[in-house]
């Protein structure tokens, strides 16, 4: 089973009617290692990853679907680099008339179980809205700040474990640092002679 994660869906709002806008999907991938052969098996920039599908929804106010796409994409295993954050941004591009519309993201992957998806969150969209170039409210759903999924339907009650052993894992790190300060004075004087 892959353990793919949608961690946030990001865009500015409100919108712009007429013009095209980027919506983002960040993703990660919280295995450690990738699959090692087989169709699941992908490289992004020289690093194995996931086959996954990356699926965009969105919702007219009478709940009707105005856009729905899926594209396939390749999301490297987790690494110190990505920690906390997306391994993977898929960007979709839309252009919607005036209106509040209701936006979704969900990942599968491919060739093995592994599903994710975030909760549905509100886009609007105005006529004469410039899209807020300076960033003011921007809207992100189904991530917290240390990278875990707010999303309550992930895994059931094992859903937070992740969150979990990322907190765990700073504060112990900081617990290593507290307890080395006092040698790292001894050095500084030592080199100091």
């Amino acid at each position: 089973m892959a353990d793919l994660r949608v961690r946030a869906v990001e865009y500015s709002t409100p919108q712009s009617a007429g013009t095209p806008f980027p919506i983002e999907v960040r993703l990660n991938n919280l295995e450690s290692t990738a699959p090692f052969w087989g169709d699941a098996y992908c490289e992004s920039s020289g690093t194995g990853g996931h086959k996954a599908d990356v699926t965009l929804s969105v919702l007219s106010p009478d709940g009707s679907e105005v856009f729905n796409r899926t594209r396939e994409t390749c999301i490297p295993v987790n690494s110190f680099d990505h920690l906390g954050g997306a391994n993977q941004i898929e960007e979709f591009s839309l252009d919607l008339p005036e209106g509040e519309y209701t936006v979704s993201a969900e990942v599968d992957a491919k060739h093995v179980s592994g599903h994710d998806q975030t909760q549905p969150q509100t886009l609007t969209v105005e006529s004469g809205t410039s899209g807020l170039p300076d960033g003011s409210d921007p809207q992100t759903g189904g991530g917290l700040p240390w990278g875990g999924s707010d999303s309550e339907d992930n895994d059931g009650p094992l859903a937070a474990v992740d969150d979990l052993k990322l907190l765990l894992g700073g504060i112990l790190l900081l617990l290593v640092l507290y307890i080395l300060s006092p040698y790292a004075e001894i050095g500084s004087e030592v080199l100091a002679r």
